[in-house]
């Protein structure tokens, strides 16, 4: 099956500051695909070459298989975006007007988008009793899912979601979040950036985690989540037990935290019988299954 979205060895420089190093994705139809990264980790830079708003200083953006490129924009009018920490509306104009611009700027002459396709759309957002309040209006969270009424307008196959639930109260979150499963459960795909990592943990199927303009993490979210089950052991002596471990292969942390040493990476049973081969009886093993907030913590300490 071909990809809806493509990265290849993404790069973007300004200057001397590399913004993006190396970005290689892989977005298949029907996914929703989680975008993680620290505050200037380039996931802002690399969702702006995938609208084509920024062009790469080397590497690829190809959509629908298709390149996209300064001169082969086509493939964009099937995407659907929401860029940025807040919709940018115009203030004195309702609800309905932005639908009703929005669809003159998609459709021109063409008449599908109807009338009855914009109450639709408010209906679906959440904003039909305000749709004919002005966006100045609004709240934050309002302002929001106007945004991504109009990037839904047009009916796209591919939707890029930057905080769609900036400012909104808990009731709106779950609003969205059960749109977007939604979405993707009918076959539109959906690229999703937030740094609400509870919020992607309980939508996304994959997730790539980017660190200095890297991919330091990509996969689905039950593998990450398999993969970061912590162990926490209790020892006679902490300060031997640490210097043991951190000489174990294959150990991916080792955090003496008071009268216990948290270890991640491997299994209890190696680290049991590894400690008792060195002497060291532990007194209790216990084992715990973090969230996507802790596996997020953990990579990208590791890539710093």
């Amino acid at each position: 099956m071909s990809a809806v979205l493509e990265t290849r060895s993404l790069k973007k420089t300004f200057g001397a500051v590399q913004a993006v190093v190396d970005v290689s994705l892989s977005v298949q139809r029907g996914e929703i695909f989680g975008f993680l990264g620290p505050n200037g980790a380039g996931k802002t830079t690399t969702i702006g070459m995938i609208l084509g708003l920024l062009h790469p200083t080397a590497g690829e953006v190809r959509l629908f298989g298709e390149p996209v490129t300064p001169f082969h924009t086509a493939p964009l009018q099937r995407v659907g975006a929401l860029f940025g920490a807040q919709a940018t509306l115009v203030p004195y104009l309702s609800a309905r007007d932005h639908l009703r611009m929005s669809a003159q700027l998609y459709g021109g002459a063409d008449r599908r988008i109807t009338d009855q396709r914009i109450a639709a759309i408010l209906d679906r957002v959440g904003l039909s009793e305000a749709a004919s309040r002005s966006a100045g209006q609004f709240s934050t969270g309002m302002k929001q899912r106007l945004g991504l009424g109009m990037a839904l307008l047009h009916n796209p196959e591919l939707l890029v979601l930057d905080e769609p639930t900036n400012g909104m109260d808990p009731e709106g979150m779950r609003h969205v979040r059960n749109l977007i499963r939604s979405l993707a459960d009918n076959g539109t795909t959906v690229f999703l950036s937030s740094h609400l990592l509870h919020e992607i943990e309980q939508v996304a199927d994959r997730v790539a985690i980017l660190s200095h303009g890297r991919v330091v993490a990509l996969d689905s979210v039950q593998t990450l989540l398999a993969g970061a089950k912590g162990v926490r052991i209790r020892v006679p002596d902490i300060a031997r037990a640490v210097a043991a471990l951190r000489r174990l292969p294959g150990v991916a942390g080792v955090e003496p935290n008071g009268s216990h040493i948290d270890v991640a990476g491997l299994p209890s049973e190696t680290i049991a019988t590894y400690l008792i081969g060195e002497g060291i009886i532990p007194s209790e093993i216990t084992t715990s299954q973090n969230d996507l907030e802790e596996v997020f913590l953990q990579v990208t300490h590791e890539a710093q």
